[in-house]
């Protein structure tokens, strides 16, 4: 279980991530121009198609991380949603958006 001072300080940095996220999102929104040849224009959908890869999986840790936020606002973060035991703080320092303690996240993987 994190002490408030460990919840501000997770608070905190999940907040930074989100900033990160956003601009990083906002940034692959910029569709390439490399030029106006027929090459460039294959390098500039090429491109584009991996950066719309690239943004769904932002997006994906976006929730995450904003669902994080909003657990410690509302008290809640910190609780394995399989088992609701307390996540391990080293988890949690290592993954500030963890849902699932270990010991569910190894039975997951075995699975």
């Amino acid at each position: 279980m994190l002490s408030k001072d460990q919840l501000a300080k997770q608070r905190e940095i999940l907040l930074a991530e989100e900033k990160r996220l956003k601009e990083e999102i906002t940034e692959l929104d910029q569709y390439p121009d490399y030029g106006d040849q027929y090459d460039d224009d294959v390098q500039e959908l090429t491109d584009f198609e991996n950066m719309l890869s690239v943004k769904e999986r932002l997006n994906i840790v976006l929730k995450k991380v904003s669902k994080a936020i909003e657990a410690i606002d509302t008290g809640i973060y910190g609780r394995c949603k399989i088992c609701s035991q307390y996540i391990e703080n080293g988890r949690l320092e290592a993954i500030p958006y963890a849902e699932i303690c270990v010991t569910c996240s190894s039975k997951k993987d075995k699975s």
